[in-house]
């Protein structure tokens, strides 16, 4: 069975004051996270954080495969026939430790 995918909705809350705007990342059923756009945040930075949680777990998924292909073939091969990838290399390995810490 595949997990259900993370998304990024609009939602409005109503509250006594005034209604919030926002966005709500969710898996399925789950909330991960509710964003709102009066957090000191415009409306375009909201959805946009909101976008890059939603698309997360894909964006791990890249990196551990990136990571992972220039391992088998090898840094040094790869830095060869195209040098600035290995700066990218360690970046990506950067970011994963800093996820999965």
């Amino acid at each position: 069975m595949t997990k259900p995918r993370w998304v990024a909705e609009t939602f409005v809350l109503l509250t006594e004051d005034a209604p919030r705007t926002g966005y709500t990342v969710k898996r399925g059923d789950d909330v991960i996270v509710d964003l709102y756009h009066d957090a000191g945040w415009t409306k375009r930075e909201v959805r946009t954080h909101a976008r890059l949680i939603a698309a997360a777990p894909d964006l791990l998924a890249a990196l551990r495969e990136f990571v992972a292909d220039v391992d088998a073939v090898g840094v040094e091969a790869v830095g060869e026939d195209w040098p600035d990838l290995i700066l990218t290399y360690k970046c990506a390995k950067a970011a994963l430790a800093k996820g999965e810490a």
